[in-house]
């Protein structure tokens, strides 16, 4: 049986923070669910299910009865710790993210946003964004719209040439 690794211990620590979970609650769910009091006794396999509940909890918590929509979207989280984004960056992070996707389904997008976000900055979804990471996740949503207003440009100029 292999033990659990450093990046799951990451994972369930910066999910358990993002679902708000007191230290109590977050003990509390580990005994319950896995006789242990700590997560780094947790064995590979039960980490694993572990980050995928958690997953599960915080995406369910993506609906927009959760967080709403427009100029009130991620307002319910604005009482969590400042070392997170704050809900007018999340809906900046959203709103480039959707004019470089190609997804139109919005649970698609924002699973597609939280993939690029894990893949690119190995930052768990976009409620697991710190304050300090905004500025580089921008700049890189905004090189990808450049990017992608430039080969729109470019194949527009090829079809009238």
């Amino acid at each position: 049986m292999k033990n659990i690794e450093p990046t799951q211990i990451q994972q369930i620590k910066i999910l358990a923070k993002t679902l708000g979970m007191s230290d109590e609650e977050y003990r509390g769910m580990l005994k319950e669910a896995y006789g242990v009091s700590s997560c780094t006794l947790l064995l590979f396999d039960q980490a694993d299910a572990l980050i995928s509940k958690l997953r599960a909890l915080a995406n369910a918590d993506r609906t927009p009865d959760a967080h709403g929509w427009g100029k009130n979207r991620y307002e319910n989280l604005r009482g969590r710790s400042s070392s997170f984004a704050n809900p007018a960056q999340l809906r900046l992070i959203e709103v480039l993210w959707k004019t470089v996707t190609h997804t139109h389904d919005p649970r698609a997008r924002a699973k597609a946003l939280d993939t690029f976000l894990r893949n690119r900055f190995h930052i768990l979804g976009i409620m697991s964004v710190q304050a300090d990471e905004v500025q580089k996740v921008v700049k890189t949503l905004e090189a990808m719209q450049e990017q992608a207003l430039k080969a729109a440009k470019d194949q527009l100029e090829r079809r009238t040439a």
